[in-house]
């Protein structure tokens, strides 16, 4: 109805004041002075009395005039007034009965016949619907002069009170979401009534119900528009109608505080009246029997305009039932595998370019992910679609799934290293994809065939990020860019509002969230606490947000093993796709398999695992790089890799202490010196020993850089003396190590992984694999010499153990070619050992240092000797003796 605004009428005018008569009064005595002056008649002067009576009677004639003229505008005053006021009240009336017409009360629409034209003619916005019958309201429909006098104020305050006390229908917005809290049966009265004005504006198609598994709302079943049970929480009655272009909440509690925060308008029920801003308004109330006669009234008008009518959304659907045909609408990664008031395309790259999924444990994620990556299989090939499965609970989500053409991997955290290198390769795709498009000339991968898309599919994205928190920059990185990349994901977590942030949730416009425990979990992805509302028996239930439109409730599939089955036959089709990532480093890697020609002198030792530029390279080595150092655990392949060292040209290898004594102290040494298991080989050398070794490990360490001579040294564990090595090495690898701490005292530039395979290792930040030498390596053999003990001095512990003919040897102090004595004997001969070590050899068997040094003041430093000490001192320098 057009607005229509009315003006008061004027006030009564008040009539001119009446003037003095001066010259009519004045014209009569200056005629009769004028005729007395002429005529000498005092008769004449009598006209002079005519003036007063001229003045009197002009007096009371305007002052007749005047009543004559506030009658006649009073009169037209109350005329006009008269016809305002039956203006007013009929504009009201025509008012009252568009109000009606335009929002008939509850118990009304069930007189509407099954085709009427009002029905179902809500577009989007505010919904209002009839309360009850109250106060009007509204501000009278007249123009209000800025200054009111008289009768007009009179007129204006009598219109405005009769306005005040006219009643009809009071409307509120629904949309604004209504809370009925008291008495419960007249709380449900009420919100029987609202509800019902609400389902007969939204039209059942593109519109759902979500209603409380409870007798009292069972009513809604027979109605047109789907409808969705969900648990009832105990506190409070809450029934939303959701809708593509808004959603609309009624909730009844038994107290103000147990309402929904959704619900900004609430209401004190009570069939005597509800207080309100306007007044008090008699609510118009509904029963469960004219309510439910209404939903079949609707139900009736749907198929009468041939509608779908869906009733209750089914508690199991079938994908092959869904799969048999394409989608409805191909797009470009289109599926079928919902159904809500009918069947549901959805499509990833239309409605996302990603997806999130939230579900609890048991609410049928899994089976939701396969029947979707069952529908795009049976839809596209692969030569269009490849997927990557990712599982973080154990690998069982996709059984089957890895079989299909499509699938380009399936992780999971039993190969977690696996997992996160074929996760990490993604940043290496996008580069790729990047350089495919930039070569075709292209924007977006629509515009090109050359690439197909890529569907990364996460099952407990939430478990990843525990142990991974840096991967989440990664997922948010492929969420800004995979759109024109083809790049989509699908993250699917039991607890979305803790795993999935912001930054990422931005970019997923398609949003499915099954039954949760918490309203955080269901609002962070779909914007309402509905999935928490979700029965626990009701697995595969969900409700569906898609950006641009409103939330809708759906069933999904179930894919059974025959569907999966032939679904992987039918995937056989089409061609074998290119994978995102390379196959993990394979455990043992032979020389022969080495096709990289090493630098003259050096030695490929390894491969290297680069998952994020998608390669597998060579790592070389020669001796002017450096030393080396090997840190790792038994068993985890250090002495294999040693051995690899000592294939370089003019190396050595060493696994004992008396050669590594010999190696570290002869002047014409090898160019590459490989000592393996080095801790070990000083414990064993003793801490004197151990020191004079170190000492010249450094020695050589710092004098061989740049001149081509270099140290291998492989060790278990960075003890002291390994660490001061560890100092001087220009590279360093960490192997397998027995426990984390040990790793990280190792300085490893890559995580601990206690399942490392042998000869793994971390090689400045790179996962590398140890290539296994051509050969076993040779260990240098300690040096030993034969004597024939012809002419020197002998000093043994045990004189008859010595392989000579005791009979031609002197004492200490006596001349002879042979002298032989025990330590105790030759210290008897003070400085006779001095003497003769200047002039001949001198042979010390079983013979301590502290011995030596007592009897002997220029003994030199012996070799280390493992077993029976046996040496020979000649010309200043000492070798092991062999007999």
């Amino acid at each position: 109805m057009t607005s229509q605004r009315f003006h008061l009428p004027s006030a009564p005018s008040d009539p001119p004041p009446n003037s003095f008569p001066v010259f009519a009064v004045l014209a009569p005595v200056v005629g009769a002075l004028v005729m007395f002056a002429i005529l000498q008649s005092p008769y004449v002067l009598m006209f002079a009395v005519l003036s007063p009576i001229i003045a009197i009677a002009s007096t009371i004639d305007g002052r007749m005039a005047r009543r004559r003229h506030r009658r006649l505008e009073t009169g037209r005053f109350d005329g006009r007034a008269e016809r305002l006021r039956e203006a007013v009240d009929k504009h009201a009336e025509a008012a009252l009965q568009e109000s009606i017409r335009q929002r008939p009360e509850a118990r009304a629409l069930l007189r509407r016949d099954d085709r009427h034209p009002e029905r179902w003619r809500w577009k989007g916005g505010s919904l209002p619907a009839t309360l009850g019958i109250g106060p009007m309201g509204g501000r009278l429909p007249i123009d209000e002069p800025q200054e009111l006098e008289g009768l007009q104020r009179e007129l204006y305050e009598s219109l405005q009170s009769e306005h005040r006390k006219r009643r009809g229908p009071v409307a509120i917005d629904v949309a604004d979401g209504v809370g009925v809290y008291g008495e419960p049966v007249a709380a449900q009265a009420i919100a029987r009534g609202l509800l019902a004005q609400v389902l007969e504006a939204v039209p059942p198609e593109g519109a759902s119900v979500m209603a409380p598994e409870t007798d009292a709302w069972n009513w809604l079943a027979e109605g047109a528009h789907p409808i969705v049970r969900a648990a009832d929480d105990g506190s409070s009655t809450v029934i939303r109608v959701l809708t593509d272009s808004g959603d609309f909440t009624v909730a009844t509690a038994a107290e103000r505080e147990s309402l929904p925060r959704e619900c900004r308008i609430r209401l004190d029920a009570s069939l005597a009246g509800i207080d309100t801003d306007e007044g008090r308004v008699l609510p118009f109330a509904l029963s469960r029997h004219d309510a439910a006669a209404h939903v079949r009234l609707l139900s009736t008008a749907a198929r009468a305009a041939g509608m779908q009518a869906a009733g209750a959304i089914p508690s199991s659907v079938d994908l092959g039932d869904l799969i048999e045909g394409e989608p409805g609408s191909r797009g470009a990664l289109a599926a079928r595998f919902l159904v809500g008031q009918s069947e549901i395309d959805v499509d990833i790259v239309a409605d996302g370019p990603h997806a999130v999924v939230g579900g609890t444990t048991g609410s049928g994620k899994s089976e939701l992910l396969i029947a979707w990556v069952c529908a795009l299989a049976n839809a596209y090939s692969s030569a269009e679609l490849n997927v990557l499965l990712v599982d973080f609970k154990g690998g069982a989500s996709f059984a089957g799934l890895e079989d299909l053409q499509h699938c380009v991997g399936l992780m999971t955290d039993l190969d977690e290293a696996g997992a996160l290198r074929a996760i990490e390769s993604l940043r290496s795709e996008l580069r790729r994809r990047e350089r495919v498009l930039a070569a075709e000339g292209v924007r977006s991968v629509e515009e090109t065939s050359a690439l197909p898309r890529l569907l990364v599919v996460v099952d407990e994205f939430a478990a990843m990020l525990q142990e991974h928190p840096d991967l989440h920059r990664l997922f948010v990185d492929i969420a800004a860019r995979g759109r024109s990349l083809g790049v989509h994901l699908v993250l699917c977590t039991q607890r979305p509002a803790d795993a999935v942030r912001d930054a990422l949730l931005t970019n997923c416009g398609l949003r499915i969230c099954l039954r949760v425990n918490d309203d955080a979990d269901s609002v962070a992805v779909v914007g309402a606490p509905d999935a928490a509302r979700i029965p626990l028996e009701a697995r595969g239930r969900c409700i569906v947000q898609i950006s641009g439109r409103s939330r809708t409730a759906a069933q999904a599939a179930l894919a059974g093993p025959e569907v999966i089955g032939a679904t992987v036959q039918r995937s056989k089709q089409g061609p074998r796709p290119r994978r995102p990532y390379l196959p993990p480093l394979p455990k043992t890697i032979e020389a022969r398999d080495i096709k990289a020609a090493a630098r003259d002198g050096g030695v490929v030792f390894a491969v290297a695992d680069r998952p994020g530029q998608q390669r597998q390279d060579a790592v070389q080595w020669a001796p002017e790089d450096g030393s080396v150092l090997v840190l790792g655990g038994a068993g985890c392949g250090k002495t294999t890799l040693a051995g690899r060292f000592a294939e370089a040209k003019g190396s050595v290898f060493v696994n004992d202490v008396e050669a590594l004594w010999d190696v570290l102290d002869d002047p014409a040494d090898a160019s590459v010196i490989v000592v393996d298991d080095l801790d070990l080989l000083l414990m064993q050398a003793g801490d004197e020993h151990a020191h004079d070794i170190t000492t010249a490990l450094a020695r050589r360490m710092r004098e061989g850089r740049g001149r081509g001579r270099a140290l291998v040294l492989a060790a278990r564990r960075t003890n002291g003396a390994i660490a001061n090595a560890a100092g001087l090495a220009e590279l360093q690898i960490v192997m397998r190590m027995p426990t984390r701490q040990e790793h990280m005292l190792a300085d490893a530039s890559g995580e601990f992984d206690s399942r490392m395979q042998p000869g793994g290792a971390w090689l400045l930040g790179e996962r590398v694999q140890a290539v296994r030498p051509g050969r076993q390596p040779t260990p240098l053999p300690a040096a030993r010499k034969a004597y024939d003990f012809s002419r020197c001095a002998v000093v043994a512990a045990h004189p008859e153990t010595l392989p000579i003919d005791l009979g031609r040897a002197v004492a200490p102090g006596a001349v002879g070619d042979l002298v032989v004595g025990t330590p105790a004997q030759w210290e008897q001969a003070w400085g006779a050992l001095d003497a003769i070590a200047a002039e001949r050899p001198v042979v010390l068997a079983d013979v301590t240092d502290r011995q030596l040094r007592s009897l002997w003041r220029s003994a030199v430093r012996l070799p280390i000797c493992q077993g029976p000490g046996r040496w020979l001192v000649e010309g200043g320098r000492a070798t092991r003796l062999q007999w």
